[in-house]
């Protein structure tokens, strides 16, 4: 393989040093202000100096150590329903914290130390749909603090995308998100494991509400307190590993882990997990033209036919039912249904966030439902455990609250996206860069399969990662313009041919 050039241009020397001394600058010069500002505050305003120094002290360790933040963050996402049950309603707004600290910091830190921004694709038709939605509310009178949280909720993704693309990614950060990936496969081996060995037990220790079984299979949930949640997850840890494995020469230790998150992700009997993983698991094999993936897959393929498959069919005819020609009394029916007459009677505009199919039209009970009949009708209604399914939308939450603008805009910023993540960073791409890249991809085709009958752009554990490989591959870009389109010797494996 050609190794990059090794010799940079004199102005990017300059430019490196100017980046240096303003970094040295915050890590002394920072402290040094807050003791200045705190000691005189602490006599005169104990207590909002004390909320101050707080704020700050956090503004500067993830200014300080921005990786750290962004890995809380996306722990803490992935982690949600766990600090929940753990912490109850404390833990609820750790993630939606640490994701406003991580925007704030690493865009800071980008303009401060590199004075630029970097935006990620398909920032401006996400900024179109953010609008149409603002112009919804303001059009429907929706109130400021119902519009702003579901705002909010729907873009966390995005936000997401935008600070992870403020950082300086590369391979010991990338090989660091995949470790963590591994670790996280652990944890979920062994809540699932629980999970079947005890199951009754770990039902009560979980609060599921109602033990999933299909077709006499117990669905696992693991952590979390529906099995859907878990599918998610483990699919998109199975899929990095498969990408790792078509990238890299490293083979046992994703290889297992793939292999134990997909049995995983099957053990959720969860439909639309299920075709999801099909038809990555294809596309990617069909790409890589890999002999041992071809293999694996005739020697599996039998088995498969025999036991998976018939069940599989079920499953899916079941749900295309369900989704597409059930009874228009269904509560997924009513809603699809109802988002499109809201679409066409407040065209292009939509009833406004907060207003259909989503999280906070759903606590508040929108108005529109009350119009539409539903306060008592069971999925949809507004009493205790009636309107279990009134978040069991997302493309109808979508034209419900943005109309027909909003939609078109919101997924032409999914495309651009994933536009974004086919083209290769750089002409000799590393093989972590074309890791992440590839797995982004299969990461934002799984989510956009999911979404035609779940809210997961906007849902924990999975809707982050719909976005951050965007985000991550736009910062990788940024790193290799400012290079002058040479990628680092030290970005490529050692000469054993492992990425450390």
């Amino acid at each position: 393989m050609t190794r990059p050039m090794l010799s940079a241009p004199i102005d990017l020397e300059r430019s490196e040093r100017a980046r240096s001394r303003r970094e040295h600058l915050i890590w002394w010069g920072v402290p040094l202000l807050l003791v200045a500002v705190i000691v005189p505050g602490a006599t005169l305003a104990p207590d909002v100096t004390a909320l101050a120094l707080l704020g700050l002290v956090g503004l500067y360790a993830s200014f300080r150590w921005p990786f750290v933040i962004a890995f809380a963050t996306l722990i803490a996402i992935v982690s949600s329903s766990v600090l929940e049950l753990l912490l109850g309603t404390a833990g609820g707004p750790i993630d939606e914290v640490l994701t406003v600290l991580c925007v704030v910091s690493s865009t800071i830190r980008r303009v401060w130390v590199d004075r630029a921004v970097v935006l990620p694709p398909g920032l401006l038709l996400f900024a179109g749909f953010f609008v149409v939605g603002l112009i919804s509310s303001l059009l429907k009178d929706v109130p400021v603090s119902i519009w702003t949280q579901q705002a909010f909720l729907t873009l966390k993704g995005l936000l997401m995308a935008f600070a992870f693309a403020q950082l300086g990614w590369g391979r010991r950060s990338l090989h660091a998100l995949a470790t963590a990936g591994v670790v996280f496969a652990a944890f979920f081996f062994v809540t699932a494991t629980l999970n079947l060995v005890v199951t009754e037990a770990w039902v009560d220790f979980t609060k599921i509400r109602t033990p999933a079984t299909v077709f006499g299979i117990p669905a696992l949930n693991g952590p979390y307190s529906q099995p859907a949640a878990l599918g998610r997850i483990t699919a998109i840890i199975a899929v990095g590993c498969l990408c790792y494995l078509l990238v890299t020469r490293s083979r046992v230790i994703p290889g297992i882990t793939m292999a134990v998150m997909t049995v995983v992700s099957v053990l959720t009997v969860r439909v639309k997990t299920l075709t999801s993983m099909v038809v990555v698991y294809t596309l990617f094999a069909l790409r890589a033209r890999s002999t041992w993936l071809f293999l694996l897959v005739l020697a599996l393929g039998p088995i498969a036919a025999l036991t998976v498959v018939p069940v599989f069919v079920d499953l899916v005819s079941s749900d295309v039912t369900t989704y597409f020609f059930g009874e228009t009394e269904s509560a997924r029916t009513l809603l699809t249904n109802g988002a499109w007459h809201i679409a066409q009677r407040d065209f292009p505009f939509g009833a406004g966030f907060g207003r259909y199919g989503s999280f906070i039209a759903a606590t508040e009970y929108s108005p529109e439902y009350v119009a539409n009949g539903w306060t008592r009708k069971y999925g949809l209604g507004d009493g205790e455990r009636w309107g279990l399914f009134l978040t069991d939308t997302q493309w109808p939450a979508f034209l419900g609250e943005t109309g027909w603008l909003g939609t078109i805009l919101f997924a032409g910023g999914l495309l651009a996206m994933m536009i974004s993540m086919v083209r290769p960073i750089a002409d000799m791409e590393p093989p972590l860069y074309k890791w992440i890249r590839w797995s982004g991809i299969g990461w934002l085709l799984l989510i956009t399969i999911e979404s035609i009958g779940a809210p997961v752009f906007t849902s924990p554990p999975a809707y982050p990662f719909a976005f951050i490989g965007a985000g991550i591959v736009a910062a990788l870009r940024y790193r290799v313009a400012r290079s002058g389109g040479i990628v680092p010797l030290s970005e490529f494996p050692v000469a054993g041919g492992r990425i450390p």
